[in-house]
């Protein structure tokens, strides 16, 4: 379910964005890059406490190549149409998660030993 959820999301943010710059629809680039720049924002609170043992318990919602593969794919669009500010932004949000990904497994390891 957590995996739907993540594709649902994701898709939307894909979606939002192709149609705002490859198709030239105004909304749909407002509000891709507005999700763009929220998801950079919450991204800040990643490597807190509460979200790395709530991260620890649950799990992550995509294999780690799938949400790298993903990431990529945004920042390749918004890089290719000269959105450079949001790539970077894009770019953080997803080094924060692979800063969590290596907090949780570290996090794991101390539990585990």
């Amino acid at each position: 379910m957590r995996f739907i959820r993540y594709l649902s999301l994701n898709g939307l943010l894909f979606g939002l964005l192709w149609f705002g710059l490859v198709e030239h629809v105004q909304g749909a680039l407002n509000v891709g890059l507005f999700f763009v720049w929220v998801l950079s924002a919450a991204s800040l609170s990643f490597l807190t406490e509460p979200v790395v043992v709530s991260t620890s318990r649950k799990g992550f919602s995509a294999p780690y190549w799938f949400d790298v593969t993903f990431d990529l794919t945004i920042i390749g669009l918004l890089v290719w149409y000269g959105c450079l500010w949001s790539a970077g932004a894009y770019l953080f949000h997803m080094i924060m998660i692979c800063a969590l990904r290596e907090k949780v497994k570290e996090l794991n390891n101390a539990i585990n030993k």
